[in-house]
């Protein structure tokens, strides 16, 4: 689905589009997407024009955002919303149809003073991943 369909299904049926707030969001992320699909997935990071800032579809600011090597580009002038990609984010225009991440927050329930969010690929059929954490190393 486009972008604003796919923010629109996340906020009715979950939290919104994923975030990527750090390096472990993002490890999780990619790790409940390469569960079930190879390909790219829309997140919630976009802006509203050209010089606009980066924001997540949550309306919070983007302070993370491992970008591919030469990205964003805005190539054509109209990339204003965000992808993963093998790893990294890249900016493309909101109207191409790709599956999408949602998220729904999981509750601190270690006791650890955190919580972190589920997170759910959106394709036809609708699967949920909920992963567990990683044991320390």
């Amino acid at each position: 689905m486009i972008w604003s369909d796919a923010q629109m299904y996340c906020r009715q049926h979950y939290t919104d589009l994923a975030t990527i707030d750090d390096h472990m969001d993002l490890s999780e992320l990619l790790r409940s997407v390469h569960q079930d699909y190879k390909g790219n997935v829309w997140i919630g990071l976009h802006r509203k024009g050209a010089k606009a800032p980066w924001i997540w579809s949550d309306q919070s600011k983007s302070t993370f955002m491992p970008w591919a090597p030469m990205q964003p580009n805005n190539y054509g002038s109209n990339q204003y919303c965000v992808i993963v990609a093998d790893g990294a984010v890249n900016d493309l225009d909101c109207q191409n149809k790709f599956p999408s991440v949602c998220y729904t927050d999981r509750a601190d329930t270690e006791g650890e003073g955190t919580h972190r969010r589920c997170k759910t690929v959106v394709e036809n059929p609708i699967r949920w991943k909920c992963l567990p954490k990683e044991p320390e190393v």
